[in-house]
Formats: C-alpha cells, structure tokens, sequence
C-alpha cells in the first residue's frame, strides 16, 4: 500500500520535527538531566506534531545507543525499529475517542503495574485525551499522579479546555503552536526534492496559506498534487486541487476601490466568476488582504500576524498601504464581512460584491488622505528644477519634500522589513528631520542605533529602501538627537513616533479614537 505523505515523512527525530522549538529544547534537557516526568500534557492544534512528538520522546527514552550530545534516537538499535514499526509491546497507544469508558482505564491500571517487558520505560500515549469520560478521569487520576517509576503517560489533546483541572495538574504541560508559513514552504520543500518533483515557489505559499499552521493538511494537499502524475507540476495544474482565488485580482480589486474606480471593479468581479472561481473564497481572500492592509496601517510590527506573500504581492500591497486611508479599509472590511454572509444566499452570486463595490465607490471621502499617491511624490529632477542662483534648493521645495519623505517613512520601514526584520524595528524609534542636497537627514534617538545604521551593509539596505519607496537615490546623514540644538531636538522628539502602553491605547492611537461609557 502506498503511504500519504505525512505518514511516509513522518518526523522520526527531534531535529526532524517541524516547528515547536521550544518544546524540542526542553525535552532534549530533560532526557540529559534525566529529569523525566511522570506525566506530560501535550496540547494544540491539530497536524502540528503532538502524536508525533509524543512518539519520538518514547522512542529517545528508550533508545539503546542515545546519543550524548544532540539527545536524539540513533534509529538503528533494536528498541528503535520496533518502536517505528509499531510492533513494541512497551509503547502503548490509545484511542480515547474509541476506549474511553471507565472499564478500559480500570484494564489499564492493572496492566500499568507491571514491568516492560524489554525496554527501561512502559510509555502510555493516550490521544485524543479530550474524549474521556469523567468517570474515566476520576479513575485515572491516582494512578496518573504516582504511576510506577518504569511508566510514563503521554496526553495528547486538541481540546484542553475539556480536561479536568485535576488532570492538567498531574502533568507537564506543553503547549504546540501553529506551524507558521517559512517552516511549511521549507517542509514542503524538502518533501517535494525527495519525492524527484518540481514545484513552483508560488503554488508552496498557497498550500502553506491554505493549510492554516497545519502541517498534515499541507502535506495532504502536497500530495494531491503530486498525484496529478506529472513531474513538473504548473499553477494551472495546481489550481485543479487547491481551493483558492487569485491574489493579484483580489489586489487588483482593491486598487480599483481605492481610486473608486467602481466599472473596472465589477467587471473584475465578473470576469472572475466567468472563470469559474468561487466568489465566497475570493471574498475571504478580500478580507484577509484587508486586514493586512489595516494592520500594517496601524503599525508595522503587527505585519507578523498576517500571512507572507511573494514579494510581487508584498510590493502591491506596500503601494496600497500608502494609498487608502485607516477608515476608508474599515469600511471595506465591514461590507466585505457583510458580503460574505449574504452570498450564501443570493439568486445573482455576484450581486452582493457589485453592491458593496458601488457603495464603497460611492463614498464621499478620500481615500488617500493618509499618504500621498505616487506620482505626487518628489523626483530628484523636478528638486533640481528648483534650484536658484546659489545654486541651492528653495525653501519650500524642500520643506515639501521633507513632508512627504515624513509620510512615506512607515513604507520605507515596511519594504526594509522585509530584507532586515531588526534592523526596520531599530529605526522605528528614528525620525526624517531635514532634507537637503539629495539628503535625507535621520535622528536617532539611541546611540546604539545609530551605531548599528553606521555599519555600511546597513546603511545601504536603508538607502534601497528609500529608492524602492522615492523612486530615485538619496544619501542619508544619521545625527543623534543630543547632538542638537536645544530647541529643534525638543521639536523633533516630539514628532518621534510614542509606543502605544497596552493594545487598546494603540488602537485609540491609530485610529483617534476615544473610549465612551
């Protein structure tokens, strides 16, 4: 029989294991120290590696060859085979979905009792530990709080709130997380190599997206796809599979709404459905490229909350940033949200989503009124055009060309982000405080830093930054706020972006918001 691929590449090492690094790294220590606990707790969502966590610790546990200093399974010794191929009689696995009744715990603590019969512990890995009764807890419960030394329990949940707190208690408890985005494309990946296959980048990302932290229904939806039977396998070809829209309409739409631009966005509408794409997904998709937009727009760090896209998606959506307003999304994502529900049930399918795009089109407003549009930007040239007979630049030209840089700043965090994730957050705390002679003027406000900027591989990051952004090459000349005037340091320190003290005090921030009674 030929086995799915999560079960063929099932994790069989610590190291193996995709994601949970935190659980790896305390389990590892605990088999160096030989602290090992009585009882564990393994909690989380679903296909993120709790079962298979649970087996590669028996296994570890049990090895006859460990080794020392990774304090991994050597794979090779006999405790080790029959531990992968399922056939040892010391790891117990239990399907608590199926034995859940007081009389199988009752069956399993006479058994507890006695000795393994080859390896040094007897591990009992109960799944879906969430199923059993409570009359089947409360039998578990003292032989779960000091069972024999040569035993081990092995919990495994996805519903943790439905365990007694008297079992929790009892157990070590240990909380997987969802597996996020690099780590499946780079699973993904490596399976794909394996397997002798070629796929695109872009059709990983999808499944990645569309498999929501799960590594089992990513490798599910891998292996559908490689079952179309060809070595090379193209977005088309993966468009048969996975259930999806097209991101770059959907991005397509957003710039139609916010130049409300209303014809272009009904007829992308349609041309869509034409396609025969489903709209309830396309409108999903909507919402989640909104909400990224907003959260963006609110401050750059919650960009670690959405999804990652390529970098072609990632630029569109920088461009969106600057060009819509925090009210004006808002208001997408409500109609959208409201979209989502009504299509369930409308006659013409396209109907609900050609009305919000009208309404959305029609409302008074800018929708630019947080950044200017690109083509209102500065150029170098026009700059030049400016000069007087000094040669220097007029006062106004660069007191306006100051202003916009001010409001471009957030997209230029944004695009360094992407190439230095420390480096974007370093300079959060920095300010564009002059521009003159093609440069731009930045004030640190930590002397540290600027240090760190002063370094010439980052230095040039911050300028490609800018040019991304700007459009045209600027120099950049960091200055400390201390090393100012009196006068103008207070002045810049006080258009220094202020943390926000707790999450609804940056909400009120953004959005100039107040609370009510």
């Amino acid at each position: 029989m030929n086995l799915t691929l999560y079960r063929k590449y099932r994790p069989a090492t610590f190291d193996e294991l995709t994601g949970q690094n935190h659980i790896k790294i305390t389990l590892q220590n605990e088999i160096e120290t030989g602290r090992i606990s009585h009882a564990y707790l393994f909690c989380g969502p679903r296909g993120v590696g709790k079962t298979t966590a649970a087996r590669i610790f028996a296994k570890t546990i049990n090895c006859q060859n460990l080794s020392k200093t990774k304090n991994e399974p050597c794979g090779k010794c006999d405790f080790c085979l029959e531990i992968a191929q399922a056939r040892c009689l010391d790891i117990i696995e239990i399907d608590a979905a199926s034995n859940r009744g007081i009389d199988e715990i009752r069956d399993l603590r006479e058994k507890v009792k006695y000795s393994p019969s080859r390896l040094k512990y007897k591990v009992y890995i109960v799944d879906e530990a969430h199923m059993l009764t409570i009359e089947a807890f409360n039998a578990l419960l003292k032989t779960l709080e000091e069972p024999p030394a040569h035993s081990i329990f092995i919990l495994v949940t996805t519903e943790t709130h439905k365990l007694p707190e008297t079992i929790i208690s009892r157990c070590q408890r240990f909380d997987f997380k969802k597996i996020n985005s690099a780590d499946l494309i780079s699973r993904l990946s490596m399976i794909v190599s394996r397997e002798k296959k070629e796929v695109p980048d872009s059709v990983l990302q999808r499944i990645a997206r569309h498999s929501e932290g799960c590594a089992r229904d990513a490798e599910s939806l891998l292996g559908q796809i490689l079952s179309l039977g060809e070595k090379k396998i193209s977005q088309e070809m993966a468009d048969l599979v996975i259930p999806g829209s097209n991101l770059h309409s959907v991005l397509e739409l957003v710039g139609y709404l916010s130049k409300k631009d209303a014809v272009s966005g009904i007829a992308l509408v349609n041309k869509f459905l034409n396609e025969g794409y489903d709209l309830r997904i396309f409108t999903a998709d909507l919402i989640e490229v909104l909400r990224k937009i907003m959260l963006i727009k609110i401050d750059l760090k919650l960009n670690d909350f959405v999804s990652e896209y390529d970098k072609d998606l990632e630029k569109m959506i920088s461009v969106l940033v600057a060009d819509i307003s925090k009210e004006e999304i808002i208001f997408m994502i409500e109609k959208f949200i409201s979209v989502g529900k009504e299509l369930k049930f409308a006659d013409i399918v396209q109907f609900p989503l050609e009305v919000a795009i009208v309404e959305i089109c029609s409302r008074k407003g800018e929708s630019r009124k947080d950044t200017p549009k690109t083509d209102e930007l500065p150029r170098l040239p026009e700059s030049k055009k400016k000069l007087n007979a000094n040669g220097a630049v007029h006062g106004t030209a660069l007191e306006s060309s100051l202003v916009q840089i001010k409001k471009r700043w957030q997209e230029v965090l944004l695009c360094l982000k992407k190439y230095n994730n420390s480096l974007a957050s370093a300079l959060k705390t920095a300010s564009p405080s002059n521009f003159e002679n093609d440069t731009v003027q930045i004030c640190f406000k930590y002397q540290f830093h600027q240090e760190r900027f002063n370094e010439p591989k980052n230095r040039d990051l911050v300028e490609n930054a800018f040019k991304e952004i700007l459009g045209f090459d600027i120099r950049i000349n960091p200055v400390n706020i201390n090393e100012l005037p009196e006068g103008k340091a207070s002045q810049i320190e006080a258009d220094m972006p202020k943390p926000a003290e707790t999450g609804l005090d940056q909400i009120l921030q953004a959005f100039g918001g107040k609370i009510v009674d």
